[in-house]
């Protein structure tokens, strides 16, 4: 009832600067939300933490992908490759949960400039080295980059980059896309 009472003498003095004719644009409910990512992120790192000591692995992944989304639509780039490459790097981190993240991740790839593409693929290869579980993921990831090195004029670099990936071990990957990938290897290396 006191709180009701404070907002109605507070938001009486406002009501006529909300009402200003010159105003063009609302920004009431960005200055709400303003300053409350970190917050957010506090409170799903936490909660995190704790599906992942349960090994709950539906929860634990949504709330990295959750983490991701919110970074990814308030545009914070650098954090949101320092979250990727922290979360995944946790001791006990659920092979689920990196998968859909980079999953996730890899979907927003079209989305970035030129310079973002490669510090998100970038990223993303080093979190997914060395784990099968997304080798197929890796894989994908290590083409992309040489075709972006092929597009800007450095096919030395592609080459190098695909002609280490070996592929043929790859049991995840379809036969056809395997196919493809090696054939994609020797053109860039020849």
């Amino acid at each position: 009832m006191a709180d009701e009472a404070a907002s109605t003498v507070v938001n009486r003095g406002l009501d006529s600067l909300v009402k200003d004719p010159r105003a063009t644009q609302d920004f009431s409910a960005e200055a709400d939300t303003a300053g409350r990512l970190d917050e957010a992120l506090d409170a799903l790192a936490v909660l995190e933490k704790k599906a992942r000591q349960a090994s709950d692995a539906a929860t634990c992944s949504r709330l990295l992908v959750e983490m991701a989304t919110l970074l990814y639509n308030a545009k914070q780039f650098d954090r949101l490759l320092e979250m990727i490459h922290t979360m995944t790097k946790k001791r006990g981190q659920l092979k689920r949960a990196v998968a859909d993240l980079v999953h996730v991740c890899m979907g927003w790839l079209d989305n970035l400039d030129r310079k973002q593409q490669y510090a998100m693929v970038d990223t993303l290869s080093e979190v997914t080295e060395g784990k099968i579980f997304v080798e197929v993921e890796r894989a994908r990831l290590r083409l992309r980059l040489a075709h972006m090195k092929e597009q800007d004029g450095d096919p030395t670099e592609a080459a190098n980059i695909i002609q280490d990936e070996q592929i043929e071990t790859c049991g995840a990957m379809e036969k056809n896309e395997k196919a493809e990938y090696i054939l994609e290897q020797m053109r860039l290396v020849l």
